[in-house]
């Protein structure tokens, strides 16, 4: 049985590719990175997971960008809503 990590994991495997050659790597050392990456989210969005604040803020990142085929987009635009100046998850200001 898969887990959420490895089902995570196998979905962005296509865009290993894309992501690498953005990043100036080899394609090995972005699929070796993912899912260590993907951890850190998951385990972030945990640790908020009891604070209605940030699920709030979390569930309106995602459901105003919605997914497309372009992953490598979907990532930078979600991104590009928390910016270093801007509140973080938790609320406090960054920058």
């Amino acid at each position: 049985m898969s887990t959420l990590l490895d089902s995570l994991t196998a979905l962005a495997g296509p865009a290993v590719p894309q992501i690498a050659a953005r990043l100036g790597e080899t394609d090995a050392a972005v699929s070796r990175a993912i899912p260590t990456s993907l951890a850190s989210v998951l385990g972030g969005l945990t640790r908020k997971a009891t604070d209605p604040g940030s699920l709030a803020q979390i569930f309106g990142l995602v459901s105003t960008h919605p997914a497309s085929a372009d992953v490598i987009a979907d990532v930078q635009g979600a991104a590009t809503d928390l910016t270093v100046d801007g509140p973080s998850l938790d609320g406090s200001t960054v920058g």
